[in-house]
């Protein structure tokens, strides 16, 4: 027992978290959150509840308290108040960083691009309420809204993804647009444009529905087919070029001996299911929960894939001398 006492003190010092695993941690459960309140505000579209609040915002039908409350409200209301908390998270973030780092660190600035994207975020989502683009609304505008609400979301994740590396350690790269990382910049932005025309595909899907794929086949093929049904066929092409793209370059890095390579082979792994999820959503035209993990896969695939580029910079960053060090160390083991 005594003994037990006198060591106990140290025993909490060694088991006690630093400020930095704290922050880590809640960096880590702030992107899984994130994509949680990302996943809902798909399920609002495909089950036709973004007007559930009506065209009031912030309030809900003009109140804090909505008198109707039907399904879609529930629904509608629960994505605004799950959309305010990764506001106040964000927030949280900004000043936590400011008490770890100094300024310029990665941490600093990852969480203050984090805070920034999240308010726009949810302006753009404040603007598509008030102007009546939700629910069963077929406005080409809307297509335009929904694509820059989704390239936004990437670029948010993007923010996080860098956040959580930081509070793992990692510092801001030297460079972030050397010469030998334009291709890895060159995927990201074509991983952002796909997502940006998948929103406009499932757009489509939840406002022009079909019960097969022959059905959606004879709507793409009409005369007088909608915007957002001719460009049914855009999405699934760039994907496929996208994706033969990802592949060829990220699994020479899988294969390889440089460090990171679990994040390349996460990546390539991630681009197969999404390309086998992608022609199964097609042939079942496009059910709800196939929408969803669809989009689940596209964020942890760009997530994948901004973890990716952050470390290619860090390596692209180092003396030649460093990197041959490295490369020799991992083929002696």
């Amino acid at each position: 027992m005594l003994l037990g006492r006198r060591l106990a003190p140290t025993l909490r010092l060694v088991h006690e978290p630093s400020p930095l695993d704290r922050f880590r941690r809640f960096t880590v459960f702030f992107l899984a959150y994130t994509v949680g309140v990302i996943l809902w505000g798909a399920w609002v579209r495909v089950s036709l509840s973004g007007d559930g609040c009506g065209e009031s915002w912030p309030l809900c039908q003009g109140s804090l308290v909505p008198p109707d409350l039907e399904t879609k409200t529930y629904v509608e209301l629960a994505h605004r108040i799950t959309s305010a908390l990764t506001g106040f998270f964000a927030i949280a973030a900004v000043v936590w960083s400011r008490r770890l780092a100094p300024p310029g660190s990665l941490l600093r600035r990852s969480a203050m691009a984090s805070l920034l994207f999240v308010v726009f975020e949810g302006l753009v989502g404040a603007a598509q309420v008030k102007l009546g683009y939700v629910a069963e609304n077929p406005s080409e505008a809307r297509g335009y809204w929904a694509a820059l609400h989704l390239a936004n979301t990437f670029f948010m994740l993007f923010s996080m993804t860098w956040l959580v590396r930081a509070a793992a350690g990692v510092k801001a790269p030297a460079r972030l647009f050397p010469k030998d990382a334009r291709l890895d910049w060159l995927g990201l932005g074509a991983l952002v444009i796909v997502a940006a025309m998948g929103a406009v595909t499932a757009l489509g899907d939840t406002v022009f529905p079909a019960s097969s794929f022959a059905e959606g086949l004879a709507q793409e093929l009409a005369h007088d087919a909608h915007l957002f049904v001719r460009l049914r066929v855009v999405h699934p092409v760039l994907a496929i070029a996208t994706s033969v793209f990802l592949v060829a370059r990220h699994v020479p890095r899988a294969l390889g001996d440089e460090p990171g390579r679990g994040w390349d082979g996460l990546l390539v792994a991630v681009v197969l299911g999404q390309v086998v999820l992608g022609i199964v959503s097609v042939l079942l035209a496009a059910p709800a929960a196939l929408q969803i993990a669809h989009l689940l896969l596209a964020d942890v695939l760009f997530i994948a894939a901004s973890a990716t580029l952050l470390d290619r910079l860090h390596r692209l960053g180092e003396p030649a001398s460093a990197r041959v060090d490295v490369a020799s160390e991992a083929a002696a083991r």
